[in-house]
């Protein structure tokens, strides 16, 4: 990528005329959501996606951490979460570092060894080629842009608890819930033993 000159103002401008979606949250659904990740494909609920360390820490940075935080920062970085997936970070980080900054954030946003940090839509290749690199620092944001658009069309991102407020009603009930069924496992769980060994009047 040849040295140019990136604004941060430049990058919002190029990212807001795209008309890139945001990907869905949804609510939490006690019922079929308990057991499995945020990520879900909108148009199959019943076939949940691979849901890897690296993709729950994303829809954690989307969910919650940048949740209440500047539109520009938000871009930023799922330019540089599009970047970190498909080509490795070590050629592009000093342009990001300095736009971070502007933030009061750096790089350190997953683990130094984490790779695949977005499910990949069915479209991907359809948008960039994995063997070519980019033409400069506007052709990062069209792609990014198609790849965002491409994952907002077939993605949704469940809040599940992990990713709930912790002082939400919504959250609340999940407690509730939970430990509904855990008392009511552990009633089951008694009753088996009562049938198997009967009334336990004392213990030697």
């Amino acid at each position: 990528m040849k040295k140019e000159n990136v604004s941060l103002k430049k990058i919002v401008a190029i990212w807001k005329n795209l008309n890139v979606p945001e990907i869905e949250v949804r609510a939490f659904d006690y019922e079929t959501d308990r057991h499995q990740g945020p990520w879900h494909f909108k148009d199959n609920p019943n076939y949940i996606p691979s849901n890897s360390n690296p993709h729950e820490l994303t829809a954690r940075h989307l969910v919650v951490l940048l949740k209440d935080k500047p539109e520009g920062l938000k871009i930023l970085y799922k330019l540089y979460a599009f970047v970190c997936n498909h080509h490795g970070r070590c050629q592009y980080a000093p342009v990001f570092s300095e736009l971070f900054k502007a933030f009061n954030e750096d790089l350190n946003w997953w683990p130094s060894n984490a790779k695949h940090l977005i499910p990949s839509p069915s479209e991907v290749n359809t948008f960039y080629n994995y063997g070519n690199d980019f033409k400069n620092f506007s052709d990062i944001i069209h792609k990014a842009a198609a790849f965002w658009t491409a994952m907002s069309q077939e993605y949704v991102i469940v809040r599940t608890p992990d990713l709930m407020d912790r002082n939400s009603e919504e959250f609340k009930e999940f407690q509730q819930k939970s430990s509904l069924e855990y008392e009511q496992r552990e009633f089951r769980r008694y009753l088996e033993l009562r049938k198997k060994f009967g009334v336990i009047t004392s213990v030697a």
